[in-house]
Order: structure tokens, then C-alpha cells, then sequence
């Protein structure tokens, strides 16, 4: 895996075998760079090598490290090379003033992104230490390579005072306001460490709540050096392009800004694996399987939760289907991996915290006015948008009150409504998107993206049963249950917005443009796949399509991509109607609701033996392996590829 810009690589694990005795460490890695905001956050990262887990035992094994002559330290953490089957078992002590605290066992294995290049326990806060040991199992059999322990000293800045930002929305649309929050330049995050780019998702579905782990006895002042410990863990040492959390809180109630990108934005954070997407992940600064929830740190997390939740109208005592598993919009870590964060004493809050930040999206009552005022003068749009908006009713219509002024985007202008956007240009009047429409319209760049501006509201796809729409000037975005939100653009919008009649056999589209696997334009729909072949458009569907698709890729690609659409045609010498479709390395030949594909070298024969019009006729069946070779059969016949020799059989 590419190493991330300005990021170091652990040191090379030097082999020793051990069981329960102690080792010294052998070899370090020392890392000092000052952070972006204030020297006095230094943070240094010292990756330490453990003892020889990459070679693989037959009966479960435990290695021992130890070292009391380490550097200050408050933050540790275990971490190995991608790739182990079975995670080992990891326990750990330290040594504060000459004295060891008791074993303890690291928390959960972390949440291992694509991005990583290690994988590893979770960073643990375990405060000011100069001594560690480190006692790592492993099961019988398993492998666990370049074993290392990373020793994080985050510097002794203290807690700065967070940013206080007051924001509000239009009338009849109110947002909470947004909490105060430490900025990662004032938490002292060395923006160096971290992934040029950050990256979005479409949306916020839900939150996802989280524990740190570690010791609860850190102080106020502290907990900027344990936000810092842990960025240093997840960057210098797992790899990963950030911090995994978009938000931390600690027992204090202080909210500190994780991963990078704009608190305000749909930041895709790494602290779920397949639940990134999607959510937001809040991340509470203690062990909370052991210690009662201070009530100050879950209310600050219900103003976060809020405040992320509300500008996507999201119900926050809802639930929602993320990657394939149904959840609260609030849920805990464990609702959607094994795992006990973020500890029974924040699961059992879980209800109440839905309840508070339900409470939390609920616009304040007013006070009653004593004396009653003059009702205001109407107001006359001049705008296009804001007389379509009129048009709908205004405030009191189905759009509701706008959320931000009007806006100029490409050569035309939007507004954004609580569940619409709504556009217009100089050539195009004002339309509205609103769903999962205008959320893929806004993930591909709304009215600078190759669509262009809508030129129609949300409406039924024609003559497609159960699928919904949006038209923009260069293409439509369609939605349809199960099958997701897709555009279509260039030929294949083309193709498939002038043909009823083919728009009624593919259905709705169950892909984007993509280069297929054939390295030429395809995309998919529910009855077929339309390909882009020469700046020709060709389309595969039917049984000949099901046929193709039930295929493994290395099937298809014996077959290839289809070179010219179908043909009816009549065997001379059987006088069976069929359906012929040309592939790139076969034919498909469709009698019926039944496709058959010849291909490869039996392809080649039967189409020099004269194809449909030849003495075999047909085929009847898919050719099937013999032995040494292959055979297929036809109406009048049979060809065989069996040891290099072709062998033709007819009657």
C-alpha cells in the first residue's frame, strides 16, 4: 500500500523469541514534529518492535516485551501488519514513579480502513508514563508480522477555550445552534500528518457514538494531548489518512473537531468500516464500560448529534438501512460491529439521547407578544426562483422557507430548501430536485456537472413501472426502489430517453456509467446493459443479458462485450426462429425465453461451418467440460475440442 505524504513507516520487527520472559526492545523509531498551531504541542510518536509474532506456532504462544527505560508517555498502542487472519490477544501495564499498574486488557481491535497501512488495537489513553510492558498471545497456527508497540507523547499543551459559533435558520425552518467547539489548528493538529484531500459522502443518514477507552482520570487541561495522542496513533502509526472520528467530546463536555474537511460538511470518517458512509461518528474520551457517563459530556454530544442531524431533516428517534443492517439514526458502535463500545454505560443512555437531541431539533417556543403588530406588507419575488417559489405556496407550501439566500451556480442560481433545492438558468425556468435525486445531483456538482440544469420537478419515469425522475438539459437522474439513484448522460441518455419501447424492457438503471470490464463505456439496468462500441450504441438484454450476467467475470471475459445489437433469424436447415447477438469472442443465440452462448474455438468452428445457416443448425445447450477438452451440442450435431483436436459430428 502507498505510503501516506510526510507519514513514517513503523521500524523493521528484529526476531527474538520468547515466551514470559522480558525482552528489551530492538528496535526504535523516534518521531518529533511540531504541530501546526503552538510548539508547545510537539507530539512523539516512538514505534518500538516486539518479539517474533510474524513466525506462526502450533500451540498458542504469548510474547513478552518490556521496557523501563522509555521516554515520558501518555497514549500507547499495538499495531502489526496488515493481512493477520486471527487478531492476537493483547495485555499491557505501565509504570508511573517506579510503580506498575495492574494488567490490563487493550481495547478492541480497531477498525481497520481501506486506507490503512497497519492494523491494530485502539489507541489507549493511559497518562503520564515512563515505563510499559506488553504481553501479545497469539493462537495456535496464527501470524502475526512486524508486531510493534507505539508510545505517544502528545506534549503538555492545555485545553484551549473552544470557538463559540451562534447560527440560525430562516423562519419555519430552525437549526440548532452550533455548539462550541476546539478547532483542530487550537487542539494542536499537525496538518503534515494527515491525507492532502479529504473525502464526502452524499449525505449524514445517521451518527454512530463511540468510546476512546483508556483511563478516565484525565484533567480538563489534558484532554487536548489525548486528541493528539490518538491522531498521532491513527496517522503515524496505523496509516490511516487521519483521525477516524469526526468529532471527539470529552467528560468535560469539551467538543473537539476530528477528522478534516469542515465540521459542516459530510465528511466520510473511518470508524465503522462499512458504516463510514453516510454517518457521522462522535466519539466519547473515556471507558465507559467501567465508568458512569457524565450527564455535561452526553449533552454536549446530543448538541453535535443536532446540529449534524438537523440540516438533513433527519428523524433523530428514527431508524435507517445502512449497508444492508436496519439501526436508530443514533446508534452505538456495537449496533453495527462485535464490539462492546462505546460500554454499557452509554448504551443503556442510548434512549435519552435520542430523546435530547430530538428535543435539541425542536425550534424553542416564543414568548407570547403582549401587544399584537401589524401583520407584514407582502412581499413580491423578482426572481425567477423566488417566483416559482410563490408559485408553490411560499413558506406555506411544499417547499417551506428557504434555508439560505439565493445563490449563483454555473451561469444560472439556486436555493436551498429544507427537503428541496430548487434551480433555474437562462435557459431553463425553475425546477425543483428533492430525495435521493438531489442528493446524487449534488454528489456529481448539481448545475456544473455534465446534466446541466432540471428542466422538469420530480416526475414518473415513462413507460418504466415504479421509477421516478428528474430531466436536466444534457441527461435524467432516475431513483427506483432498489436499485439506487443513477444518471444518465451522453449516448446512452440518448439512446434510452428516444426508445419507449426499450426504455419499458431495461427498466430502471442499476448502475452509473462506468468503463465495463471490457474497457469500453457500459452501464446497467435491471433488463439489460447498454454498451458504447465505436461511438455506436449497442444493447444487450433479455435471456441473451441474464445469461451474460449470471456469468463470473472470467466466463465473461471468454465471451466479451456485444459488437452489433440482435438479429432474428431462421436456421436453413432446421427452420428454428431465433435471436442472434454477435459478441466480441462468441455468438448468443436466444430460442425463446432460452439464450445459449457458442464461444472460443467452437465459436470459430461452427461459424466456418456455415453458424445458423450450416448443417449443425443451433446450439442447444452451453458447451460443458470433457475430458481433455470441451464439447457442445446443436440440432443436427455436435463439435468437440478434445487434445488439441477438432472433432464435428452431423446428421
Amino acid at each position: 500500500m502507498t505510503t501516506p505524504p510526510n507519514r513514517s513507516r513503523p521500524a523493521t520487527c528484529v526476531l527474538a523469541v520468547a515466551t514470559v520472559s522480558a525482552l528489551t526492545a530492538a528496535s526504535v523509531l523516534a518521531t518529533t514534529v511540531p504541530a501546526a498551531a503552538e510548539t508547545d504541542t510537539t507530539t512523539t510518536v516512538v514505534q518500538e518492535s516486539l518479539t517474533a509474532g510474524s513466525t506462526a506456532r502450533t500451540s498458542p504462544t504469548t510474547w513478552t516485551y518490556r521496557d523501563s527505560r522509555t521516554a515520558p508517555f501518555t497514549t500507547l498502542g499495538v499495531s502489526w501488519r496488515t493481512g493477520a487472519k486471527v487478531q492476537p490477544t493483547i495485555e499491557f501495564r505501565t509504570r508511573t514513579d517506579g510503580t506498575w499498574t495492574a494488567w490490563t486488557a487493550a481495547p478492541e481491535i480497531a477498525a481497520t480502513p481501506a486506507e490503512a497501512e497497519r492494523a491494530g488495537t485502539d489507541p489507549v489513553y493511559v497518562g503520564d508514563s515512563d515505563g510499559v510492558e506488553v504481553r501479545m498471545t497469539t493462537p495456535a497456527g496464527a501470524t502475526v508480522a512486524d508486531p510493534s508497540v507505539a508510545l505517544i507523547d502528545p506534549g503538555d499543551a492545555a485545553t484551549p477555550t473552544p470557538q463559540t459559533t451562534m447560527t440560525t435558520r430562516a423562519a419555519g425552518s430552525y437549526l440548532p445552534p452550533k455548539p462550541a467547539v476546539v478547532s483542530r489548528a487550537q487542539w494542536g493538529a499537525d496538518e503534515s500528518w494527515r491525507c492532502p484531500t479529504p473525502s464526502y459522502t452524499s449525505s449524514i443518514q445517521a451518527a454512530i457514538v463511540h468510546h476512546t477507552a483508556g483511563i478516565n482520570g484525565y484533567t480538563k487541561a489534558e484532554s487536548a494531548g489525548v486528541v493528539r495522542g490518538i491522531y498521532a496513533y491513527h496517522t503515524k502509526t496505523l496509516g490511516w489518512c487521519d483521525v477516524g472520528y469526526n468529532v471527539l467530546v470529552d467528560k468535560y463536555g469539551t467538543v473537539f473537531e476530528g477528522r478534516a474537511g469542515g465540521l459542516d460538511k459530510p465528511v466520510l470518517g473511518a470508524h465503522a468500516t462499512s458504516w463510514n458512509s453516510g454517518t457521522t461518528g462522535v466519539s466519547l474520551m473515556g471507558n465507559y464500560e467501567t465508568a458512569a457517563a457524565p450527564a455535561v459530556m452526553m449533552e454536549s454530544a446530543a448538541k453535535v448529534i443536532a446540529w449534524k442531524l438537523a440540516p438533513y431533516g433527519r428523524d433523530p428517534k428514527s431508524k435507517v438501512t445502512l449497508a444492508g443492517k436496519t439501526i436508530f439514526r443514533i446508534a452505538g458502535h456495537g449496533d453495527v460491529m462485535s464490539t462492546a463500545c462505546p460500554g454499557v454505560n452509554v448504551r443503556s443512555k442510548m434512549p435519552a439521547l435520542r430523546d435530547r437531541v430530538a428535543a435539541l431539533m425542536t425550534a424553542p417556543v416564543a414568548a407570547p407578544t403582549p401587544t399584537p403588530t401589524p401583520a407584514p406588507a407582502p412581499v413580491t419575488a423578482t426572481t425567477v426562483i423566488g417566483k416559482r417559489w410563490q408559485a408553490l405556496g411560499g413558506g406555506d407550501g411544499v417547499l417551506g422557507w428557504p434555508l439560505k439566500p439565493e445563490a449563483k451556480v454555473a451561469d444560472g442560481s439556486w436555493r436551498e430548501f429544507k427537503a428541496h433545492d430548487l434551480f433555474a438558468s437562462p435557459r431553463t425556468a425553475a425546477f425543483w430536485t428533492t430525495g435521493a435525486v438531489r442528493t446524487q445531483y449534488r454528489s456529481l456538482g448539481t448545475a456544473t456537472s455534465a446534466l446541466g440544469f432540471p428542466t422538469s420537478d420530480e416526475k414518473n419515469v415513462p413507460g418504466v413501472t415504479g421509477a421516478r425522475m428528474n430531466s436536466f438539459e444534457k441527461g435524467w437522474i432516475i431513483w427506483s426502489s432498489g436499485n439506487g439513484t443513477h444518471a444518465l448522460t451522453g449516448s446512452f441518455f440518448a439512446t434510452y430517453s428516444k426508445d419507449a419501447a426499450l426504455r419499458g424492457r431495461l427498466g430502471a438503471p442499476t448502475s452509473a456509467r462506468v468503463t465495463s470490464e471490457f474497457g469500453i463505456p457500459s452501464q446497467t439496468f435491471r433488463g439489460g446493459r447498454l454498451f458504447e462500441v465505436g461511438g455506436t450504441v449497442v444493447v444487450l438484454e433479455g435471456a441473451a443479458f441474464r445469461h451474460h450476467a449470471a456469468r463470473t467475470a472470467k466466463d465473461r471475459a471468454t465471451i466479451g462485450a456485444p459488437t452489433a445489437g440482435a438479429t432474428a433469424v431462421t436456421a436453413t436447415v432446421t427452420k428454428t426462429a431465433a435471436t442472434v447477438q454477435r459478441m466480441q469472442k462468441g455468438t448468443y443465440v436466444t430460442v425463446g425465453t432460452k439464450a445459449v452462448v457458442v464461444k472460443g474455438s467452437l465459436h470459430g468452428t461452427w461459424r466456418e461451418f456455415g453458424a445458423e445457416k450450416g448443417r449443425l443448425g443451433l446450439p442447444t445447450a452451453d458447451e460443458k467440460v470433457v475430458s481433455g477438452g470441451w464439447t457442445q451440442t446443436f440440432e443436427r450435431g455436435s463439435i468437440s475440442r478434445v487434445n488439441g483436436e477438432t472433432i464435428i459430428r452431423h446428421r
